[in-house]
């Protein structure tokens, strides 16, 4: 039995070692070591009979369940982040609009997020339902609609018919894609966090993670020293 247990393994651990080698930051630990513990699991359970391959069979099912509904939507967020620590130029010369048509810089605030979407957008429609949930951090919520993409009598339209959902953000029509084209955005939602005037976090589409920890990642963010440019 010891030898073809090493049989079967054998090629599991080759393609494993060889995938680490050439593409480890994509690989773990999702497929190492994680889905590699899976594979073994298997294997023991169709070499072992009665009680042992019961047990092992249950403690499968187990794993795969609490990796699949506990660990990974929590790797997932983490490893979708993309924590950016570089200038934000000048973010107040652009000016955009609101609803009532003012002109208007953003805040000067201490921490702003800057949430990209347009008004077709589904996933980002749905990201609204993720902010909502930061509304008692101090950060100043601010949604970017790109004025590429959508006209200014729509953005109005959508405000005044959202109205309730939008209460507690601010909702912003960027003339002509401006600010969305100096900061490169080209998928939608696009997320950035900014600290003392840095960009500290930048996350692209719709998170995958549960509403409770988007939220306790923004939070950790927004209070942990090490995120603060100033103190770097």
């Amino acid at each position: 039995m010891r030898r073809s247990f090493w049989y079967l393994l054998a090629p599991i651990l080759i393609f494993t070692i060889y995938g680490l080698w050439i593409n480890v930051k994509d690989l773990f630990p999702f497929i190492f070591p994680t889905i590699t513990l899976l594979f073994t699991l298997c294997i023991l359970e169709y070499l072992f009979t009665g009680t042992k391959r019961r047990v092992l069979f249950s403690f499968n099912i187990i794993l795969i369940l609490f990796f699949s509904f506990v660990i990974y939507p929590s790797l997932t967020a983490k490893k979708n982040i993309e924590h950016l620590s570089i200038p934000f130029e000048d973010i107040k010369s652009f000016n955009m609009l609101t609803p009532d048509g003012v002109s208007i810089s953003l805040s000067n605030d201490k921490m702003i997020l800057l949430d990209f979407m347009f008004l077709e957008c589904k996933p980002c429609i749905l990201k609204l339902n993720y902010l909502q949930t930061l509304k008692d951090l101090p950060i100043s919520i601010n949604i970017i609609v790109d004025g590429q993409i959508d006209k200014f009598e729509d953005f109005k339209k959508y405000y005044y018919e959202n109205k309730e959902m939008l209460s507690g953000f601010t909702f912003l029509y960027d003339i002509e894609g401006r600010l969305s084209r100096k900061m490169k955005i080209n998928t939608y939602p696009t997320e950035l966090i900014i600290k003392n005037k840095n960009i500290i976090l930048k996350d692209v589409g719709l998170p995958s993670d549960a509403k409770t920890n988007y939220f306790d990642i923004r939070k950790k963010i927004l209070t942990d020293k090490k995120n603060d440019p100033l103190k770097m």
